[in-house]
């Protein structure tokens, strides 16, 4: 259903804005200056001012060709209007002397890369907008966490693992790895008129994806977990049914993953070729991971009554690391862009892992989760994030922006709930007569984790 449901968003976009009139490409304020000409849609105001330039008496300054420093002294003679942006242009009256406001509107020089050029784009500089804000719907795949045979039934004696008429009813298998829908929202503001330096945040988060299974009797005569008894040396499997002597219960599984994250970044714009743009990117990124799986069971055994029983995994990675990365951006005909974003970061995983174990009346442990292994254990891990991505934005009104494109995430080191069960089980721990036992035990196994899919969203700048 989440595929379906993806597939129809993206397709009625997609439909919306091809369908959309060409001359949406060429919304008002969509022009720019190249090379003393302006090219685009033509504002009203620039035409009086090419008129302006076109007058035997009237002296529009015009900086000299490729100066790194451009400077424009106030004359006697009158100075034709400025744009001071794509959308806007702030005319200075022809007649009349300039004014200390007049002077304000061209810079007396302009460090900032390719701003020395010449003075179209200098005139950039002006645009008044310097905030945006983007919202993406994010229709996602994650890596699925491995849990080993959980549930297992055989048609006439014990379900242990090294019977070969043993059948895994759950578990031996990769879950939570179906699509989930989730957001993305980006909010940022350059520090600057020129749109040289930026600062942008992002927070994303993807919909808790879930896994359950039960069972129980009389749909299975015979219904138990597998695990390999330490005591005796062999497979064994703790009976939720079976027929003699007389067994009857039930077993449920449930699991859940939920994938979170924000970055804060820094951009520098390090390069402008034509109308391409190349920014340097460089910040914090954090990222979470939990994973809960619950195992419960409630087993009622002839003249001894009903025992419930449960073991829970819980695992919890928080990434806390300094991310770079390079921002890649140009401009398409018929008002598209395409964009391409490549990022790494570097930092540490925290890791904790909480097993708790429950038996109805009698103790504090479970099956899988006795007193060697329960607990919280901690762990931290160098590792790293690396983030590739490709966009197509389309212009259908002033300031607005479809957005449409595929992320592909992966998280070096993590620790999922599935890889923390220690099947191998060592009973005698279990009162009355407890002793000191190191299994089951506590793995810590790590593995890296991945996010990818599909987006599509609006973006607006103001």
């Amino acid at each position: 259903m989440p595929r379906r449901s993806i597939a129809i968003v993206i397709s009625v976009l997609l439909i919306c804005l091809v369908s959309w009139p060409v001359q949406a490409g060429t919304p008002k304020g969509a022009g720019y200056w190249d090379h003393g000409q302006w090219i685009g849609y033509q504002p009203p105001h620039l035409k009086d001012v090419q008129q302006m330039d076109d007058s035997s008496d009237i002296d529009v300054p015009r900086p000299a060709a490729r100066s790194s420093k451009v400077k424009y002294a106030t004359g006697t003679k009158r100075r034709g209007a400025i744009p001071t942006s794509f959308d806007e242009i702030n005319p200075i009256e022809a007649d009349g002397p300039a004014t200390e406001n007049a002077d304000t509107l061209l810079p007396e020089s302009c460090d900032e890369p390719g701003c020395g050029e010449c003075m179209d784009l200098c005139m950039m500089c002006r645009r008044p907008r310097i905030f945006w804000g983007r919202a993406d719907y994010l229709g996602w795949w994650k890596k699925g966490m491995n849990v080993p045979a959980l549930v297992t039934t055989n048609p006439t004696t014990t379900p242990s693992l090294d019977d070969a008429t043993t059948v895994i009813l759950y578990g031996d298998d990769t879950i939570n790895k179906d699509a989930t829908s989730g957001g993305r929202f980006t909010l940022g503001m350059w520090l600057d008129p020129c749109q040289q330096r930026g600062l942008d945040f992002t927070y994303l988060m993807l919909g808790d994806e879930t896994a359950s299974y039960y069972a129980s009797s009389p749909t299975y005569t015979i219904l138990g977990r597998p695990f390999f008894n330490i005591e005796n040396g062999a497979d064994d499997a703790h009976l939720i049914c079976f027929d003699d002597p007389a067994y009857t219960g039930w077993v449920n599984v449930s699991a859940e993953t939920r994938f979170q994250g924000s970055s804060l970044i820094y951009r520098r714009a390090v390069k402008r070729a034509g109308r391409s743009r190349v920014d340097f990117l460089m910040g914090w990124r954090w990222l979470q991971l939990k994973d809960d799986l619950l195992i419960s069971e409630s087993v009622t055994q002839v003249g001894v009554g009903t025992i419930d029983l449960s073991d829970r995994f819980n695992t919890r990675n928080n990434f806390h690391g300094v991310e770079f990365g390079v921002h890649w951006q140009r401009p398409l005909p018929r008002a598209w862009t395409i964009e391409v974003l490549g990022k790494m970061a570097l930092g540490n995983t925290s890791s904790t892992v909480t097993i708790e174990g429950q038996q109805t009346a009698v103790t504090s442990q479970g099956l899988l989760a006795l007193d060697s292994n329960s607990g919280i254990h901690k762990a931290n891990t160098f590792a790293t994030v690396a983030e590739i991505g490709i966009s197509a934005k389309r212009r259908f009104a002033p300031g607005w922006q479809a957005t449409f494109g595929y992320t592909f995430m992966y998280w070096s080191d993590v620790m999922r709930a599935g890889d923390q069960i220690d099947l191998d089980v060592d009973l005698r721990q279990v009162p009355p007569a407890p002793q000191t036992a190191t299994h089951p035990g506590v793995p810590m196994t790590s593995t890296g984790f991945w996010a990818q899919g599909l987006h599509c969203g609006l973006e607006y700048t103001f």
